[in-house]
């Protein structure tokens, strides 16, 4: 049962292994976590067409889920994960050299990648605004004869053309990363950041696992970066850049007590206005 599962070491250690092969990157890459004040300088040697790319790898979203999300996924305030491009190397055939083929999955690989994400109201805006740069009038064809209209899916490169991955870490990651001046990091670094992040400003462990797509606290406990030094004192600029509406009101009553009795008294405000 999905509860056994829970407590099944071999299950996390394959968990933990798939993870880091879908994201393309060696176990030996460094995945430090970021102070803002370092996200910052990424973000702003970052073109901002990509900028919904850079918010969506600090989710928790991989590559693979990214090239996969298409505008039917974004519903209201739930951005849902269900598809992913999967790289498979099919059977090799005698005298043929192998090659990756790319297939288009319409679930995901385990029962935990498939996720709700609860988006704030500025990465709502961003992908919405993405949705609507994504106007080509090709399609996109998989390996496994699938063929999915290009504007149905909601990110793009600059140039319009299918979002890749690959390209995105070539010719933006690995170029934005140098011109910060910060140290070599990959985007898997995000998803570390994340969690200390949201670790910091009161997110429960129980709400991470689900935003991460995790099975259980294993991964958060054990394979996630430990604390980064000065991210105390960026607490309240944390919260101020992934906004309010990122906590459940229960965590931002806990953490954040005056902000929380703010919002409250807004919220009065308005219902007695209407």
């Amino acid at each position: 049962t999905k509860y056994t599962e829970l407590r099944d070491k071999a299950a996390q250690e394959r968990e933990r292994q798939a993870f880091l092969s879908d994201t393309g990157e060696i176990e030996t890459s460094t995945r430090d976590v970021l102070l803002l004040e370092e996200w910052q300088k990424l973000k702003a040697a970052v073109d901002p067409h990509y900028h919904v790319v850079l918010e969506l790898l600090l989710l928790g979203v991989i590559g693979s889920e990214m090239e996969a999300l298409q505008k039917r996924h974004l519903q209201g305030d739930t951005l849902l994960i269900r598809c992913a491009v999967m790289k498979v190397r099919p059977q090799k055939i005698a005298g043929e050299n192998g090659h990756s083929e790319r297939h288009l999955k319409f679930k995901p690989k385990n029962w935990y990648r498939k996720r709700d994400i609860q988006l704030t109201a500025r990465l709502k805006l961003m992908l919405e605004e993405a949705a609507g740069r994504s106007v080509s009038t090709g399609n996109v064809t998989f390996d496994n004869d699938i063929t999915v209209p290009a504007n149905q899916f909601i990110l793009t490169m600059k140039d319009g053309s299918p979002f890749s991955y690959a390209s995105f870490r070539k010719t933006v990651w690995d170029k934005a990363v140098k011109a910060a001046g910060i140290d070599l990091r990959v985007p898997y670094s995000l998803r570390h950041t994340l969690v200390q992040w949201a670790l910091l400003i009161g997110m429960t462990k129980t709400r991470l696992v689900d935003l991460m797509g995790h099975c259980d606290k294993t991964m958060i406990d054990r394979v996630y970066g430990q604390y980064r030094k000065g991210l105390v004192k960026e607490k309240e600029q944390i919260l101020v850049y992934l906004g309010e509406d990122f906590l459940a009101l229960e965590e931002l009553k806990v953490t954040f007590p005056e902000r929380y009795r703010a919002a409250m008294q807004s919220a009065s405000a308005i219902l007695e206005t209407t």
